[in-house]
């Protein structure tokens, strides 16, 4: 089961409580956790997921259906990375081309995304914890993952029964897999690997809102081989990466990032695919992550969070320090002259 949530009251306390914890992990699994990711919320009631996986974006859809200007989530989700997409692209030769970096933008410009922001840095998850003033009223939460270790163990209880799964597939499907299932999944460090660049591809490209407006785009023997790179991050509960440093505010952050696919419409296509059901394995999900004992929680009480907000500037630990933008720096410098 997942530690118990500590509680810490103070900067000092928390990094104590963080160091006595990794060592706990370092001797209970033999070795360095050497992919730890932490996270920080303003409100320890909020859930693990990404922006396109709350209520408040499902509120959203379901309000854009009524008023017919978008059919699903999924179409709703398409139109609005694609249309960020497309208006970047038009800002100038500075701005990022490539998928992954367009998708990473799009994430820090505040758009809602399938991606997950965890940082190596704790001094970082904790600001974000306590720096949130639509939260103030309540407790905050750090939660830390030794982000290798637990998805290398989501992989291997999986492994198998995906692999049993294909070879049954393999004697009744025209399309052959082919798929190869390594641990290359469980890398942490990349940000250029086939798996991350399928993945983005199909979301900045609406792959999966196209599909579901018209399937016969998968007889296309062209996207045979995106469909079962994607179908292969069954195996974990998110794709991991580290962003490339292309921006003053990733370094400063220390970001990493976990993207989650739309597993629904995924099933769909594989079923379309073998004109059958679906692969039929176990999946692992965010609540696997909750009960791993790589899993840690820290619960930061409301009433510290502007005594540890001082902390942390003391420590250059702030707005202007993390993000490294004109409003920021002047946002931080009014918050300390005004």
């Amino acid at each position: 089961m997942a530690k118990r949530a500590r509680t810490a009251r103070s900067t000092g306390a928390f990094v104590t409580s963080f160091l006595n914890g990794l060592r706990k992990l370092v001797s209970q699994f033999k070795g360095v956790p050497a992919h730890f990711w932490l996270r920080g919320h303003a409100s320890c009631s909020w859930d693990l997921e990404p922006t396109i996986e709350r209520a408040s974006f499902a509120s959203t859809v379901e309000e854009r259906v009524r008023e017919g200007t978008s059919q699903h989530a999924t179409s709703l989700e398409q139109s609005l990375v694609m249309s960020f997409i497309r208006e970047l692209k038009d800002v100038g030769p500075s701005s990022p081309h490539d998928d992954v970096s367009l998708y990473v933008s799009a994430r820090h410009a505040g758009l809602p995304t399938r991606l997950l922001d965890w940082t190596t840095n704790p001094l970082v998850a904790l600001y974000f914890a306590v720096s949130d003033q639509e939260a103030t009223e309540d407790d905050a939460a750090i939660y830390g993952l030794d982000i290798a270790g637990f998805l290398s163990d989501c992989f291997e209880k999986t492994r198998g029964p995906y692999k049993e799964a294909l070879g049954r597939l393999k004697s009744t499907s025209p399309i052959r897999p082919g798929l190869p299932v390594t641990q290359h999944l469980c890398n942490p460090h990349t940000h250029d690997s086939e798996t991350l660049h399928h993945c983005v591809r199909a979301l900045t490209t609406g792959l999966f809102a196209q599909f579901l407006e018209s399937p016969t785009i998968l007889n296309d023997p062209a996207t045979h081989r995106s469909v079962w790179v994607l179908a292969s991050t069954a195996l974990i509960p998110f794709v991991p990466f580290t962003p490339e440093p292309d921006h003053p505010r990733v370094i400063a952050q220390g970001s990493r990032f976990s993207l989650h696919l739309p597993t629904q419409v995924l099933d769909q296509m594989l079923s379309y695919l073998i004109s059958g059901p679906t692969l039929d394995f176990p999946r692992a999900d965010l609540e696997t992550l909750r009960q791993s004992d790589r899993f840690q929680e820290w619960i930061i009480p409301r009433e510290a969070k502007q005594e540890i907000v001082r902390e942390l500037r003391v420590l250059g630990i702030h707005r202007a320090s993390l993000f490294r933008d004109p409003d920021s720096i002047a946002a931080e410098i009014a918050d300390t002259y005004l």
